[in-house]
């Protein structure tokens, strides 16, 4: 199974929750102008540190690490397993190389709200009940 799909079907978290807002987001949970490549696939993350949310395209590997300006981004490291992926661009904590794999940078709809991030939260479709 090759990484993207593992973390589609491994770490987006539970399937339903009493409170939606606390599920974990993974790869389709996010839109945005992303202008890395033709085909974005981004994947919302944050930082267990500081708890900046940031977002990495899974198709190019490069990190939005500002997502009010998300226009800059820059390349991680996805080719070298002794080094790390980055360092966290608000504070010293240094990502491991398949940080992403780690269930404690998982970010969720409640977190993107708090921090003013909603409008990235692409539309969810709702049930008539």
């Amino acid at each position: 199974m090759g990484f993207a799909r593992y973390l589609k079907y491994q770490l987006a978290g539970p399937t339903s929750s009493s409170d939606n807002q606390l599920i974990a987001l993974g790869q389709g949970d996010i839109s945005g102008n992303f202008g890395c490549c033709p085909n974005p696939d981004p994947f919302p993350f944050k930082c267990s540190d500081c708890g900046r949310i940031m977002v990495i395209c899974m198709e190019t590997n490069d990190l939005f690490p500002d997502l009010l300006n998300h226009e800059h981004y820059v390349a991680v490291n996805s080719t070298d397993r002794a080094r790390p992926a980055f360092q966290c661009p608000e504070c010293p904590h240094v990502f491991e190389y398949r940080f992403l794999y780690n269930t404690r940078y998982r970010v969720s709809r409640r977190e993107m709200i708090d921090a003013g991030l909603a409008s990235f939260l692409a539309q969810r479709r709702h049930r008539d009940s």
